[in-house]
């Protein structure tokens, strides 16, 4: 898919609060409820619930007990296609794990073209995994 476009609705989701794009992810990945529904849930759940949406053979409780740098990397793991760092637990911080998420789910992730997405700003991190997965 390559680098996003910097279009209108890439700049309206990237000027929004995060835990507003964080409720959106969850709402397009699983299709049911609504941004006003999860956005006043504390950060951690809304992120927990977005790792079950991306594995389901995990609950809940398993993914708030972890730290957000292994959800980062959990739900990079489902979303990835590049072998080289699949399925292995990386202790990410927000910038990186984003970064590789947002890079996978545009088919971007090569250690050649991630670099871009790692660079860029949580907002525009967001902005691009919103963009790669609504219509």
């Amino acid at each position: 898919m390559a680098l996003p476009a910097l279009t209108a609705k890439f700049a309206e989701i990237a000027s929004l609060p995060k835990k507003e794009v964080l409720a959106r992810w969850l709402v397009a990945k699983t299709g049911t409820g609504s941004i006003s529904e999860y956005w006043s849930l504390p950060e951690k759940y809304i992120l927990a619930n977005i790792a079950v949406a991306y594995d389901p053979s995990k609950t809940l409780s398993d993914y708030i007990s972890l730290k957000n740098q292994w959800l980062w990397s959990a739900i990079y793991n489902k979303v990835s296609t590049t072998v080289v760092v699949k399925d292995i637990e990386i202790d990410w911080d927000e910038t990186l794990g984003l970064g590789y998420i947002a890079a996978a789910l545009r088919n971007d992730d090569t250690a050649a073209s991630v670099l871009p997405y790692i660079q860029w700003s949580t907002r525009y991190q967001l902005a691009s995994i919103i963009t790669s997965i609504e219509p």
